[in-house]
């Protein structure tokens, strides 16, 4: 009987034992797959290196950004795990350090949109102040007319004589394209219209394009050619150049078409 007893006791003490710990502290979610996902970018494919020297003018100041939330969520986690204090805060902070990071990648994924306009402030602020500050010549803002936008922008790179170019081509009215002749300034180059020369004279002046653009006078670089890879016949357009420095940076102006493209 007194056995009997004994184990009705046991078993009341054991059913009344808490499923939770005591402490009052609730149990952390696991953070152990966002940081292996972190280390496989940042090591074992070094998309932040990769990041920091693609963009470095705006990198470099996402990335302290990086360093200093991510180091404030640590210190702020060590004293919670020490004094289960300042709990509050780790949610917020958890956001904002995701946040951060995301953020350091994210020029480079704008970086690589051409076809959408709404993008284009941005990006252009990213090109210019992150990778080259030859992007000033492109226009701040896209004109209310824009059609067939399309805007190309190299990534910085280490390579010897590598010049990240940019490419911005769109339609346009009439307009706009004097507005921009107005400020672009430098050298001026009328390229010869075919609708000037006979058949004969036009086969000559057509054999001089490049091989793959015999709509392209052989005044425009071929660079931007390959870039833009133009439609429209632009013999009889417009090109104004500058060299600032030790390269080019134009404008091309097609009046009959209403086409625009600007290099760096």
């Amino acid at each position: 009987m007194a056995e009997n007893q004994d184990d009705l006791q046991e078993n009341q003490a054991e059913s009344v034992q808490p499923d939770t710990p005591v402490s009052g502290k609730k149990k952390s979610p696991d953070w152990k797959g966002i940081n292996t996902v972190i280390f496989i970018l940042n090591i074992i494919f070094p998309f932040g290196l990769f990041t920091l020297i693609a963009v470095f003018g705006i990198a470099e100041k996402l990335l302290l950004i990086v360093i200093a939330t991510n180091l404030l969520l640590g210190i702020v986690y060590r004293i919670y795990s020490r004094i289960n204090k300042l709990q509050s805060l780790l949610i917020p902070l958890r956001g904002i350090a995701i946040a951060s990071v995301i953020l350091f990648y994210l020029p480079v994924f704008v970086m690589g949109n051409r076809t959408q306009k709404w993008l284009y402030p941005v990006k252009r602020y990213i090109y210019t102040e992150g990778v080259s500050g030859y992007g000033e010549v492109l226009p701040k803002t896209l004109p209310k007319q824009c059609e067939s936008y399309f805007f190309v922008t190299q990534m910085a790179f280490i390579a010897q004589d590598y010049h990240p170019s940019s490419y911005l081509a769109f339609y346009t009215d009439t307009a706009t394209m004097q507005m921009y002749a107005d400020s672009f300034g430098g050298t001026k180059t009328e390229t010869q219209s075919l609708e000037e020369f006979n058949e004969a004279d036009r086969e000559i002046i057509i054999s001089y394009s490049p091989a793959d653009y015999p709509n392209c006078p052989v005044e425009i670089p071929g660079h931007v050619i390959s870039m833009i890879k133009p439609t429209e016949d632009l013999h009889g357009a417009v090109i104004y150049t500058r060299q600032d420095t030790y390269y080019h940076r134009g404008l091309i102006l097609d009046y009959d078409s209403g086409y625009v493209i600007f290099w760096t």
